[in-house]
């Protein structure tokens, strides 16, 4: 099959949607699959997709493509092979999905993977959330329950309560490899906390961790904090670094490449962070603790293990009754054999996110998926619709 993904809003620092981009990408080549990505730019993260993956950049046009007659007039220009499935992974992008379905023959299925939390919860008060509300209006319209990838099952109730309770996404765990597959030992250093992550909103731990640090060493544990990542929250994590006086325990390393992840776990004793890469931590042997998306606070459930499969950091329905720093001294307070069979809890749960299985029912799901309903009244509201977001997003540029 063909596959053309379409992803506009990827970053310039490289996190977990580009990384699942290139690794769903290298499996389905690898098991005689095409991929195409339509993408504003890929300067950034072009390297870390395998040969043979066709990159197509078309910068802010893309975002032109939410038009019908610009999507209809520019796509026999891209020289493109028309798809089998068309993939996006963001609702905005699920769009031009339907559009570029529309008019492409033979038509090609749809897939729309969720990858963000809270996507589904908009406010009630009707002027709120404007900018993704003729968005997520074609997913309720146009996109069939088998054409809807949530990755855990909070996602899906948040879509149902949205959208009605007989409607049934897909439930479809992220897959995930295993960074590990050399087979490097583990040789933990007690004490050593390591973070992997993009540095932008959302991964707000990388803010109050520093803070964590802080008061563990105050209370005599001997602990170092490892960051690698880039964005803008570097900045404001370096001047908190050095006003508590920290610049000797915690190391802002910058951007790791995968190919040497499983090195840079080879001493870590405790993992803190969300997302793919904890349950990557503990497929190299490092028990995690998750952090929740956008939290400031510093709560969470717990250990990975103990959150519902395909959860890496979203709220549940419950409130968090734990926090991040009595989990971290939770774990440095264990003995030998009972961190070993902490490690083997991580290890065990991490397991079933397999990228073999998980991609394999990706296929599954791919054959079962449908078409988009023809929505063109939909398409042409969206000339009244795009003026107005685009009018909102202005706004919401000149305030921050």
């Amino acid at each position: 099959m063909h596959f053309l993904f379409i992803a506009s809003n990827l970053g310039e620092t490289i996190g977990g949607v580009e990384t699942l981009i290139a690794r769903m990408s290298k499996w389905l080549l690898d098991n005689g699959h095409l991929i195409t990505l339509l993408t504003t730019s890929a300067t950034e993260f072009r390297d870390i997709f395998p040969g043979g993956t066709r990159i197509v950049e078309l910068g802010p046009r893309l975002h032109q493509f939410r038009y019908y007659h610009i999507a209809r007039r520019e796509w026999p220009a891209l020289g493109i092979e028309r798809p089998d499935i068309v993939k996006s992974f963001h609702v905005r992008d699920a769009w031009i999905s339907s559009v570029l379905s529309d008019f492409i023959h033979p038509r090609p299925k749809v897939l729309f993977g969720n990858y963000f939390p809270y996507v589904f919860q908009l406010s009630r008060i009707p002027y709120r959330d404007l900018e993704n509300r003729p968005f997520l209006a074609n997913l309720r319209r146009n996109f069939r329950d088998e054409s809807i990838l949530c990755i855990d099952r909070e996602q899906i109730a948040q879509f149902r309560r949205q959208n009605g309770l007989q409607r049934q996404p897909v439930f479809w765990p992220l897959p995930i490899e295993n960074p590990n597959k050399a087979g490097l030992p583990h040789n933990p250093q007690k004490g050593r906390i390591v973070s992997v992550s993009r540095l932008e909103p959302m991964k707000e731990y990388n803010l109050y961790m520093i803070d964590i640090v802080a008061r563990l060493r105050k209370a005599g544990y001997p602990v170092t904090w490892t960051v690698y990542g880039e964005g803008s929250l570097a900045i404001p994590m370096m001047e908190r670094i050095r006003e508590l006086g920290l610049t000797d325990v915690i190391t802002l390393k910058g951007r790791l490449r995968y190919q040497d992840y499983a090195a840079a776990m080879q001493e870590a004793y405790i993992y803190v962070g969300g997302g793919t890469a904890i349950v990557e931590a503990a497929l190299c042997g490092v028990p995690g603790v998750m952090s929740l998306a956008f939290d400031m606070t510093g709560v969470t459930y717990g250990a990975l293990y103990e959150y519902p499969f395909g959860n890496l950091g979203l709220r549940k329905k419950d409130p968090p009754r734990k926090t991040i720093e009595a989990e971290i001294k939770r774990l440095l307070d264990l003995g030998n054999s009972e961190y070993r069979e902490e490690v083997r809890k991580n290890q065990a749960y991490a397991r079933a996110y397999s990228m073999e299985t998980q991609m394999r029912n990706f296929l599954a799901v791919s054959e079962k998926s449908e078409r988009s309903r023809r929505g063109f009244s939909g398409f042409c509201l969206y000339y009244l619709a795009g003026g107005l977001c685009e009018i909102s997003a202005a706004l919401k540029s000149l305030v921050s």
